[in-house]
């Protein structure tokens, strides 16, 4: 009597196909979590370059009222926006050259846009030389007493379909 044994052994079709399908979905789960990683370290680049923007903006009307004070002049000279929205030009070393003047939102081609421009030869945020970045920055004051006045610092970006926007407010008083 003879016994005919099938001694092959190997994978089946299916077997094969479960076993790639279990390390597609093994390969998914690192690549997808190396991609959101990358995703949002470029939103908190942009969010802490947004937010040094805003400051140096605050930090140069701050640095012109007290220039004002110091020269003997009226403390809010240079300080007032005569439109919606101004900007600053902080690249100035001198204090007095630091002043609003108007600028159009949204618009990247007009000469007085509130887009800033990176210099990549100096590494600067300005409104003047260099490539059109996505960062618009403009400044708003408010009146809010005779001696007294409100500052406001808007930086606008857009990351992706949204557009981001961080508003720094600070408010200025005539202490001479």
């Amino acid at each position: 009597m003879r016994k005919t044994q099938n001694t092959k052994q190997g994978f089946t079709l299916i077997e094969t196909l479960v076993a790639i399908a279990i390390l597609l979905i093994a390969l998914t789960a690192p690549l997808t979590l190396a991609s959101r990683s990358i995703s949002y370290t470029s939103m908190a680049r942009d969010q802490i370059i947004a937010s040094y923007l805003a400051f140096d903006a605050m930090e140069a009307t701050l640095a012109r009222k007290q220039s004002n004070v110091s020269a003997g002049e009226e403390w809010d000279s240079g300080l007032s926006c005569p439109s919606g929205s101004c900007r600053i030009d902080t690249v100035s070393n001198n204090v007095t050259d630091l002043e609003l003047s108007s600028c159009v939102l949204n618009n990247s081609s007009s000469g007085s846009t509130c887009y800033l421009r990176f210099d990549e030869s100096t590494e600067l945020y300005q409104h003047t030389g260099g490539e059109i970045s996505r960062f618009q920055r403009y400044v708003t004051t408010e009146d809010t007493a005779e001696d007294e006045k409100r500052i406001n610092v808007h930086v606008r970006y857009r990351v992706g379909l949204l557009e981001r926007d961080i508003v720094l407010s600070m408010y200025i008083y005539n202490s001479q």
